[in-house]
């Protein structure tokens, strides 16, 4: 199989995995660092400049999934941002590979 891409696509496929790389070491290290409540994900989204529409579809795939914090009714939902990173990074390889 032989995939054609665009320079500036191949550089951001790389610069999404390399993130994905250090999320990673955030998470083994600093476990807090890396979870982020529902209500903060479209600002977080924004800042990474990702379509809030394109989480949304994510999630409801169940690529990307919340965990609760505690064992309460009530107890707030988290994400993951590795885990946003890395489905999104896995996204353009698919576009990549379904381009041709």
């Amino acid at each position: 199989m032989k995939v054609t891409m665009e320079f500036n696509e191949l550089n951001n496929l790389l610069s999404r995995y390399v993130q994905v790389g250090f999320m990673e070491a955030v998470r083994m290290y600093e476990p807090a660092q890396d979870r982020i409540r529902l209500a903060e994900v479209k600002a977080w989204l924004k800042m990474a400049l990702v379509d809030y529409k394109t989480f949304k579809a994510l999630v409801d795939k169940g690529t990307i999934r919340a965990r609760k914090a505690g064992d309460a009714k009530n107890s707030p939902l988290y994400y993951s941002k590795k885990e946003i990173q890395q489905a999104l990074a896995s996204i353009g390889v698919m576009r990549a590979i379904n381009k041709e």
